[in-house]
């Protein structure tokens, strides 16, 4: 499954932001890809969702570099401590995107690619 976002920030230059959400996307979040059309190298990114009232951040870029990117969980061990991150996001319905300290009027593609 493939899903896409594009979202267009506001606001002033070094400032602005945007929000975005992908909808009715389940399944293993293997990649993020970003393209970015003209952003300065502070822009950040976060890709969260929320289940049962807990959110989660499932990946943060900062900069400006087009690229693909394979965001990964956290392994818990049996007494609740997280080990290494070493597998996929569980995707449960979909993915909230933040952009900030962007650009105005500055457009961001994305595609998520799950299995």
């Amino acid at each position: 499954m493939a899903a896409s976002l594009s979202i267009t920030t506001v606001g002033a230059d070094g400032s602005a932001t945007a929000t975005g959400t992908v909808r009715d996307v389940y399944g293993l979040l293997m990649a993020v890809y970003i393209e970015y059309l003209s952003q300065p190298v502070t822009t950040v990114i976060a890709f969260k969702q929320t289940v049962g009232g807990i959110t989660e951040t499932m990946l943060t870029i900062t900069g400006n570099t087009n690229g693909v990117f394979r965001p990964l969980g956290a392994t818990v061990d049996n007494v609740g401590t997280a080990a290494v991150d070493n597998h996929p996001h569980t995707i449960d319905g979909k993915i909230d995107v933040t952009i900030t300290l962007a650009d105005s009027a500055e457009i961001v593609n994305m595609w998520f690619v799950l299995i």
